[in-house]
């Protein structure tokens, strides 16, 4: 049965790919999760490192069986701006 775990600093920098690996296939699968395809592994893996740094507003939690993460969540009471903001298409006028 799988295992749902809030995950530490530690456990952040040590999957970081692994967690990548389920950001990229889930944003190639079109879900809409703030990022926008192609997102590149190493792209998805420093943004997951860059959560590592203990921080009181962000969350972050793995579902996984075994040794391998298979899903996860996280939540942030911090703004983030949109790696697309600013970039909005303008229709002819």
């Amino acid at each position: 049965m799988p295992e749902i775990v809030r995950l530490s600093s530690a456990d952040l920098l040590d999957r970081a790919t692994e967690l990548a690996a389920v950001l990229v296939d889930a944003v190639d699968d079109n879900a809409w999760i703030g990022f926008l395809a192609p997102l590149d592994l190493g792209t998805a893996t420093s943004w997951w490192r860059e959560l590592a740094p203990p921080s009181p507003r962000v969350s972050s939690w793995s579902g996984r069986p075994a040794s391998t993460v298979a899903s996860w969540a996280s939540s942030s009471s911090t703004w983030r701006p949109s790696p697309t903001a600013g970039t909005a298409a303008r229709s002819p006028s």
